[in-house]
């Protein structure tokens, strides 16, 4: 260490105490310095300390071993900012606060295995479901990608071995399922009730079962996007579920190149969303306070309705179903499937890009379908018989 005096603009006399080093990644000499005013010997012992800590934080490359597992996690995270939907990145904050209260408090980077990352998950799919275990897995595994890539840690084959524990179907899980949808019946029951709830609000559900459409996509729907010759609506975008209406960084691209679509509206669907926007217009003559904007659903107020505001209103339905939006256009692939639309046809229709998603919603067998084999199943008793 030398010492180097020096004369500031207001002329006082500070002391540079400087120190060299070989940096690791470059090979190059490089200096570092820090000032003091005083060039006591006190001050130079702490100097040389603060030197040399400064030198071994320059130059030590296993600096992975002081980072935790959280860390990584929500620096991993804030690498993709920016490049995912503000909606999914809202969802993967929410993600990550509930998946690292389960892991052992501040555990450090080197020191996961596959048991810790093992019994964390199996404990965690105690509670939530096999979807969002898998979620928080992934979110781990690419966390922990990262972290290689940034050279944290060369070695991450420990969460190769994880595996997932699927959960034992039962009977309860496979009802679930199947009252992801509505029937004819039923669907024109919650529409009443709704409409005495919110008659705004059933109308936008009664749009959504009659089209198919996500709710983002719904509400994304803009003037310009409506063909009132064809009666047709152009979906070429989504508004997010967290944030301000009032940002124009709201309305996002659509799910994924295949949400993009037209879709043919029925004179139903049609009729709602003309009443919609003649509504608007009304609203922006008599309402003082209200957002001018090229949105057709929208509230009092002129901004898009808000999903969990929607949901919220469901929640007052006194109905034995779970009910949320997407209900509804779970059952328009239902409608279509009991109609024996085709399956390609039903999934450009509502966007899905693989076949199992689509078949996911509509396996299950409804009420009318049933009808319709019991009687191809006698007929078919008939034709034998008369044999």
């Amino acid at each position: 260490m030398w010492i180097e005096q020096v004369t500031t603009k207001s002329g006082e006399i500070r002391y540079k105490y400087c120190e060299r080093y070989q940096c690791p990644y470059s090979g190059k000499t490089k200096r570092v310095s820090l000032t003091y005013s005083s060039n006591s010997k006190q001050t130079q012992k702490l100097a040389l300390i603060a030197l040399m800590d400064k030198i071994n934080k320059a130059t030590n490359t296993d600096l992975h071993n002081d980072i935790t597992l959280a860390t990584i996690i929500k620096e991993y995270l804030d690498s993709k900012r920016g490049f995912r939907k503000a909606s999914t990145q809202y969802s993967m904050d929410n993600l990550y606060k509930t998946l690292i209260q389960w892991f052992p408090e501040d555990i450090l980077l080197s020191k996961l295995t596959t048991y810790i990352i093992q019994t964390t998950f199996d404990n965690f799919a105690r509670k939530y479901s096999y979807n969002y275990t898998k979620a928080g897995l992934s979110l781990v595994r690419q966390s922990l990608k990262y972290a290689r890539r940034m050279d944290y840690i060369s070695n991450i084959s420990f969460i190769d071995n994880v595996e997932l524990q699927r959960p034992v179907t039962d009977v309860d899980r496979i009802k679930r399922q199947r009252e992801k949808f509505l029937t004819k019946a039923e669907l024109k029951d919650v529409l009443q009730q709704l409409d005495t709830i919110h008659h705004h609000v059933s109308l936008l559900c009664e749009f959504q079962s009659l089209t198919g459409l996500r709710f983002g996509e719904m509400v994304a729907l803009r003037n310009q996007d409506y063909d009132s010759t064809t009666m047709e609506i152009d979906i070429n975008g989504t508004i997010s579920s967290s944030g301000s209406f009032k940002d124009p960084k709201m309305r996002l691209p659509p799910k994924n190149v295949y949400s993009i679509r037209k879709v043919r509206l029925d004179k139903r669907a049609n009729q709602i969303l003309n009443y919609f926007i003649t509504a608007k217009k009304a609203r922006r003559l008599w309402k003082s306070k209200f957002e001018d904007n090229d949105y057709i659903f929208v509230t009092d107020g002129g901004l898009p309705y808000d999903l969990h505001y929607v949901n919220k209103i469901l929640k007052k339905l006194n109905f034995h179903k779970h009910i949320s939006t997407h209900t509804f256009r779970h059952t328009h692939i239902s409608l279509l499937a009991e109609s024996n639309v085709p399956l390609k046809a039903i999934m450009e229709r509502v966007g899905h890009n693989e076949p199992r998603t689509t078949l996911a919603v509509y396996t299950h067998v409804t009420d009318e379908m049933k009808k319709e084999m019991n009687l191809a199943i006698n007929s078919i008793g008939k034709v034998i018989s008369n044999k």
